[in-house]
């Protein structure tokens, strides 16, 4: 069923599902504190924040827009659940959001320092255009940074990779999308997507974050950080 629809109608469909999940905040925090894992990886790999412009590509309720904001950054948040957007403007009323999607970016060629796409691809139909619109909106010697799921990754509890949960849980509708949606979260093999990557980016490297809560598994990731359950990527163009 997948293949008989366009990208549109597929994004459409994603964008639904985040709208029914706009009073989850687990899922979507409305904020983050400066120790949250994801937060922490993402400025590892950048330098100076202040008066960069940042975008953020699926920003959800813009926790991290948020802490680019109190960094001294430039942050403009975009994704395509209105609902979502609608809740991020109530809680930081200063800072841009708009409609859009990895696919489909409303900013001119060149306008940004930074870019991030944090657990957001593995929901994007067309990730070749995708990696093309992102390089697209940034600056010479940008920097994009993705986290997203490591398709190669172990379960943190149990010796088995993860990503047989994920099978398992679609198959009885726990997961983020129904057996018979017509769309599946995809996750990513960290080379393959380092491959797809460079064909926009002049350089692109990896390296695998542990989330806070599977911190008792930092011994066995730092013996095989590529197990790892997150990956992150990232690209200079």
């Amino acid at each position: 069923m997948m293949h008989q629809l366009s990208n549109n109608k597929i994004e459409a469909y994603v964008a639904n599902q985040f709208d029914k999940l706009v009073h989850d905040d687990a899922m979507f925090p409305p904020s983050a504190d400066k120790n949250d894992w994801e937060w922490q990886a993402i400025i590892k790999e950048l330098s100076e924040l202040k008066g960069k412009k940042i975008l953020d590509i699926g920003c959800g309720k813009g926790k991290f827009c948020q802490l680019f904001a109190q960094s001294g950054a430039k942050p403009t948040g975009i994704d395509i659940s209105e609902e979502l957007l609608r809740a991020a403007k109530k809680l930081a009323p200063t800072i841009t959001y708009l409609v859009g999607s990895a696919t489909n970016i409303p900013a001119k060629d060149g306008e940004f320092d930074v870019a991030i796409c944090v657990e957001v691809l593995e929901h994007v139909p067309n990730l070749e255009k995708a990696i093309a619109e992102m390089a697209r909106v940034l600056k010479k010697d940008g920097t994009l940074i993705i986290i997203d799921k490591n398709l190669y990754g172990l379960h943190p509890v149990w010796p088995y990779p993860a990503v047989i949960e994920k099978i398992w849980k679609e198959s009885h509708n726990q997961w983020m999308y129904p057996k018979d949606a017509p769309y599946r979260e995809k996750w990513f093999s960290p080379r393959k997507l380092k491959r797809d990557l460079s064909k926009e980016f002049s350089a692109v490297s990896v390296s695998y974050p542990v989330r806070s809560k599977f911190i008792g598994n930092t011994l066995k990731y730092a013996v095989a950080p590529w197990l790892s359950y997150d990956a992150l990527w990232k690209a200079t163009k």
